[in-house]
């Protein structure tokens, strides 16, 4: 037993270091020059990778004028454009159904580009956002600036929806490899707080 213990805390610590490796940073903007070059399973040639694209569903309090809870979704994404026939995904569509009280908020972006081995970020301005309809959608757009082969682009929404009852769908990107981190939370975690 005495020796089953430090073994198993050595593998635990090992496996976490390693972990801790291949896991991409997820803080908005910190974006490396090794982000430019992800190890890359399956598809030897593929047109975009998704680096990372994590999404959250919560309960809280505080968004909803009857005092109840809302279901809020915050999604950020980070997309490494490789071929110029993938560079329809630095326009970026946000829809929500006209008839419902969603309320689409925080949008930010940034398109990243790697020059001399110094990450260049070009920021959105509102000229790169604008506003769409459909029959029974509003959509608002979103295109990146600057973007080329080898660029990565980087958003982040939140979507606030009143009724409790509505948990988003998650994104399907079937046709594009992925490279770290990729969830969407399909359960809702309890908040009692805005963040």
């Amino acid at each position: 037993m005495r020796c089953i213990l430090p073994l198993l805390a050595l593998f635990l610590s090992t496996t976490n270091g390693l972990a801790q490796t291949r896991r991409p940073v997820m803080e908005f903007g910190m974006v490396s020059p090794e982000s430019f070059s992800p190890h890359i399973t399956g598809d030897s040639t593929p047109r975009a990778v998704y680096l990372f694209d994590k999404g959250v569903v919560t309960f809280e309090q505080g968004y909803s004028s009857g005092g109840g809870f809302s279901v809020v979704f915050k999604r950020h994404v980070r997309i490494l454009i490789l071929h110029k026939s993938a560079l329809s995904l630095a326009t970026v569509t946000l829809s929500r159904y006209r008839k419902s009280d969603a309320t689409l908020q925080d949008v930010k972006g940034a398109t990243y580009n790697l020059e001399n081995g110094t990450v260049i970020p070009t920021g959105l301005d509102k000229t790169n956002i604008f506003k769409d309809k459909n029959t029974n959608y509003d959509l608002q757009k979103i295109a990146f600036p600057n973007v080329k082969e080898g660029s990565i682009i980087e958003y982040s929404y939140t979507f606030v929806f009143p009724n409790i009852g509505f948990v988003p769908p998650g994104h399907s990107r079937a046709a594009f490899p992925s490279s770290g981190v990729n969830s969407i939370s399909p359960f809702p975690v309890f908040s009692t707080t805005p963040s």
